[in-house]
């Protein structure tokens, strides 16, 4: 099964899934997920990290910035 972790706010730890499926056959392996962190990056950068070593693919990773996050405390509707 393809293992998925996240990295930021100086922590590292996995991603939770809502919804995975995966196939595969004849040397082709398919996994399609849904899944959430459960916390925004502090300075909105984030490192997601996958590895699925029971097909052969090493661990590697992308580094994400995600931008217009900083005044989200301001822009948030609180809901009552």
């Amino acid at each position: 099964m393809l293992r998925l972790a996240v990295t930021m706010n100086g922590r590292r730890g996995p991603v939770e899934s809502a919804q995975t499926e995966a196939r595969g056959g004849s040397g082709r392996f398919d996994q399609q997920s849904t899944s959430w962190v459960g916390e925004l990056p502090g300075d909105g950068r984030l490192r997601l990290t996958v590895a699925w070593p029971e097909i052969g693919l090493a661990s590697t990773h992308t580094d994400l910035v995600l931008h217009g996050l900083t005044d989200l405390d301001a822009r948030a509707i609180p809901l009552t």
